[in-house]
Formats: structure tokens, sequence, C-alpha cells
């Protein structure tokens, strides 16, 4: 008897992260353009249309002020947008055909994240619920090692950045979220790589498909 399994993936992205120091001017936008920080003036003012939004600042002169509980700083202010990228090789994996004798394990996904932030990301993993054909499924390995002739499911996290909250080994794919990878600071097209491991005995239902959708969200540490 044989037992076929999939491993489908669906990420979710939180999109471009965007970073400013305070805001003391809009972008403006239209058709195939943007221009950030588009202007600063000698008076502060502000306008909008369908199509953008514009704000100017300035002040005749630069100076901070300083108070018991507040600091303001007058004068042009640096604008900057913020970096933070998600890359998957991957978004599809089939397990093939299981067996009793053998680990069967996954091709590697390399998740590559880049981010200028000076307080570093975090990326997490969550899924949809268990590996599984309908009511049956494979149960999430326990012991942190998924071994030939158990019943069990779980992935393998290597890289870098890997968290330091991972225990050593092998590791259930649970929701809502499992922090899988971590910095301090910014980095450049930094790798994770997973891999998804399976084993069965001879008490799962063989015939079936068994699957589940994972989904990574990568966000800045605040």
């Amino acid at each position: 008897m044989k037992w076929f399994l999939n491993l489908f993936f669906v990420v979710s992205l939180l999109g471009m992260f965007f970073l400013s120091i305070p805001r003391l001017s809009a972008s403006m936008t239209g058709g195939a353009f943007e221009l950030y920080a588009d202007t600063f003036s000698i008076a502060d003012g502000f306008a909008s249309s369908t199509d953008y939004t514009l704000e100017g600042t300035g002040a005749f002169s630069s100076a901070t002020s300083t108070g018991g509980a507040y600091e303001l700083r007058g004068g042009f202010q640096a604008q900057e947008k913020g970096i933070l990228t998600l890359s998957l090789s991957t978004t599809t994996l089939n397990l093939g055909v299981l067996s009793v004798s053998q680990v069967t394990t996954s091709s590697p996904v390399l998740v590559s994240v880049s981010t200028d932030s000076e307080t570093g990301y975090s990326l997490s993993i969550a899924e949809d619920g268990n590996f599984r054909s309908g009511v049956h499924d494979i149960n999430d390995v326990a012991d942190n090692d998924v071994t030939a002739g158990n019943e069990e499911y779980g992935m393998e996290v290597t890289g870098t950045d890997r968290a330091s909250t991972l225990p050593a080994g092998d590791q259930p794919v649970i929701g809502p979220g499992t922090t899988i990878a971590n910095s301090t600071g910014g980095v450049t097209n930094r790798e994770t790589t997973i891999k998804f491991l399976a084993a069965i005995n001879s008490s799962v239902m063989g015939g079936l498909t068994y699957s589940h959708q994972v989904t990574f969200t990568l966000t800045v540490n605040p």
C-alpha cells in the first residue's frame, strides 16, 4: 500500500515596510511615478486632490527647544524609506510517496530576507491545521526527531539567523505562529532554509493525499 502526500504552500506577507523619521512631508504619486518627500518650503501647508497629497515643511531658522517632557526640533528633517523584503525559492512542495522504512525529506525552501531596520526582523511560520487528509492526519513530531517507523511530521530549520528559542533538532509546524528566524540589525539577502520531514507507521491510512498550508510572516522588530 502506498501513501501519497502533497504539501502545499500559501505565502502571506505583510508587504513592503516603509520607515521614516517623524513625518514632516508626504509623497506624491501618480500613474507611473512617486516623489517621496517631494518638497520643502518656508511655510508649512497641506494640499490634496484625487491623485496626490502634498505636505510642505519649513522654518525660517533651525533650532532645538526642550522642556520638562518634550523636545521640539525645528528646521528641515531628512526623509527615508525603509526596506523590508522577503522571497521564497518555491511556494509548492510535493513529498511524494511515503515509506514505513524511511523518513521522507522535502526539497529545501530558501527564505531570503533584506531589511535596513536598525532593530532587525522576525520571521514566523504558521499552519492552517495538521498535515491531513479529511479526518486522518499525521502527528506533529514531539521529540524533536522525525524517525522512520514512527508517525511524525515536522520541519528542520537552519541558517545564520535561526531563532535561539527553537530547540535543537526537528520542529513541529504549529499555529498560530512560531518564530523561526530573527536578527538584531539590518541584513541583506539573509537566507534561512526550511525542510519538511514526514515518517509513517502501519497505522497511517494509505491511499490518501495529505496536505496543509503554511504561512510565512515577516515583521520588523519594535
